[in-house]
C-alpha cells in the first residue's frame, strides 16, 4: 500500500499554493517579506522629510528588485 502525504501549502518557484488554491498566503507571506525588508529603510530614508517621494520609491523598489520581491 502507497501513502501520498498531503501538506497545506506548497512552495513553487517563489509562489505559495494551498490545497483549496487560495491565493492568501502568498500574499501574507510576501507581505511579510517586503515589511522585513523596508525596516532599514523606514528611519532614513522613507520617514526623512528631505527626500522627495520619487526617490523614497526608488529606494524601496530597488531594495526590494534586489532581494527578488518584485
Amino acid at each position: 500500500r502507497r501513502v501520498l502525504p498531503l501538506v497545506d501549502s506548497y512552495k513553487h518557484v517563489g509562489s505559495y499554493s494551498t490545497m483549496y488554491g487560495s491565493i492568501a498566503h502568498d500574499g501574507v507571506h510576501k507581505a511579510g517579506l517586503v515589511r522585513t525588508a523596508a525596516k532599514p529603510l523606514r528611519s532614513k530614508i522613507l520617514s526623512n522629510p528631505q527626500i522627495t517621494d520619487v526617490t523614497r520609491a526608488r529606494a524601496a523598489q530597488s531594495l526590494l528588485f534586489s532581494m527578488g520581491l518584485l
